[in-house]
């Protein structure tokens, strides 16, 4: 009797019983998918090393950049301190040597009198020589406080109405003596009918005199300079003054620099005529105080004429700022910057000193940090906005505590930048607040329209 074995079926029902080749298809594709899964693995954390090696790469960078702003900003309080002392140096050494040295000078011109007994000729050339050297020596020392005064924003412009014509004049007659004894012809020439306009005489006439004996101190005997005033009809609303010579002129390279301080022109001529350096670094800074703009066309072996606009109305002039913050370094640093962007800036240490600052004079506008002692920014503001109504404020600060700024909030509109501001960002932003009161425009064409003028010459 035959024995009928049956195996067991485990198959769903339904579905397919496996057979040997479909597990072994399965077991293949497990293996398949395991390898793409470690695959996968494998990249995302290698994905993940390379993220992790980005970021430390990030934070270093950051931490490195953290490092070098403040360095930066250490740098930048040693520079402004150092800066600070060498102009109460200049201040000070220069008020130590005018004393004296006006006193020889007027000695030296009461020998040359004749009031202390006869001079034979050696005599009276060498009194002569020494008078000159103290002459040269005054200008030195004027230079240098201008400098500083113009530097440090304490020099101020007794701003009236003026004649231009009559600045002119009265040049060719100051300066005709001296272009007379190196026979130097001097002439003056200036529009027709040219009318007033508001400008500080002194100031004004020491920029053309400065321009005057510059070109006489390199041109030729038998030469000629020409000072010329008109209306620029190339910018309307400008007037121009040029002081013209024909000496060696002046190398093209050196047209960026030459108005620096502490600039001169490296030629056989120049080196002949040292000075130090700052006659037309003062020109420039006087220019533009008044709201214009100075410049230099040359040409070599031909001669050199200097020209500058200034505008009709002063309300083109130098806005008046008033920085307020407790930290010195920032309210120097900040002054510095904004003298040289062809502002006039008045400093406070604290809310308290700025309201009493601006009771003695209203700046055009105020920018001011809001944490300080005495009187923060947001009480100040108050004060400003009770007073002055309207007076643009832009709030210059770091960190703050959020109820000095909710505080400040009540008492808008008010600029907000944060520090450390871009000198750039902050000076776009006093033009957008005061647009009339930004710089005279950057590029000029002297090639102006030929008009009649009057001529006035030394001889």
């Amino acid at each position: 009797m035959k024995t009928r074995t049956q195996s067991a079926d485990f198959a769903v029902p339904g579905q397919r019983a496996l057979v040997p080749s479909d597990v072994g298809f399965q077991r293949e594709r497990r293996q398949e998918l395991t390898e793409k899964l470690s695959q996968k693995v494998a990249q995302l954390e290698a994905a993940l090393a390379d993220k992790e090696k980005k970021e430390s790469c990030l934070r270093q960078t950051m931490e490195d950049i953290v490092r070098a702003e403040k360095s930066l900003e250490e740098n930048n309080k040693v520079l402004v301190r150092q800066n600070q002392e060498i102009q109460n140096f200049y201040h000070t050494v220069s008020h130590e040597l005018k004393t004296p040295l006006t006193a020889t000078r007027e000695f030296v011109s009461i020998v040359l009198d004749g009031l202390a007994g006869p001079l034979n000729d050696t005599q009276r050339e060498y009194l002569n020589i020494a008078k000159e050297s103290c002459n040269r020596l005054g200008v030195c020392i004027n230079d240098l406080m201008d400098a500083t005064r113009l530097e440090t924003g304490k020099l101020t412009l007794d701003i009236k109405p003026r004649s231009l014509d009559a600045l002119v004049r009265e040049t060719v007659t100051v300066m005709g003596p001296v272009a007379a004894r190196k026979q130097i012809r001097l002439c003056g020439e200036t529009q027709p009918d040219l009318p007033a306009f508001s400008f500080d005489k002194n100031r004004l006439m020491q920029v053309v005199g400065n321009l005057v004996n510059n070109a006489l101190k390199f041109t030729p005997a038998g030469g000629v300079v020409t000072i010329t005033a008109e209306e620029a009809a190339d910018n309307l609303g400008y007037f121009r003054v040029c002081v013209e010579d024909n000496g060696p002129g002046i190398p093209a390279a050196d047209f960026e620099n030459i108005f620096e301080r502490l600039y001169q022109v490296d030629t056989p001529q120049q080196s002949s005529q040292q000075g130090v350096g700052l006659g037309l670094y003062i020109c420039r800074e006087l220019v533009e105080s008044h709201g214009g703009k100075i410049w230099v066309e040359s040409e070599l072996g031909r001669g050199s004429t200097f020209c500058f606009i200034i505008p009709h109305s002063q309300s083109t002039a130098k806005a008046r700022l008033l920085v307020v913050d407790d930290d010195l370094q920032t309210r120097e640093l900040l002054q510095r910057n904004l003298v040289l962007a062809n502002f006039q800036v008045a400093t406070a240490d604290n809310g308290e000193s700025a309201i009493e600052e601006m009771k003695r004079g209203l700046p055009d506008l105020v920018i001011m940090d809001l944490e300080m002692p005495v009187k923060d920014g947001a009480a100040t503001l108050e004060i400003i906005r009770g007073t002055w109504g309207l007076l643009p404020v832009i709030i210059l600060t770091g960190h703050v505590h959020e109820s000095i700024v909710s505080r400040a909030m009540k008492f808008s509109p008010f600029t907000l930048l944060a520090k450390p501001c871009p000198m750039e960002q902050l000076v776009e932003t006093i033009c957008c607040l005061l647009p009339q009161k930004c710089p005279a425009p950057q590029k000029f064409n002297n090639s102006a329209a030929h008009r009649s003028r009057s001529k006035t010459c030394n001889q």
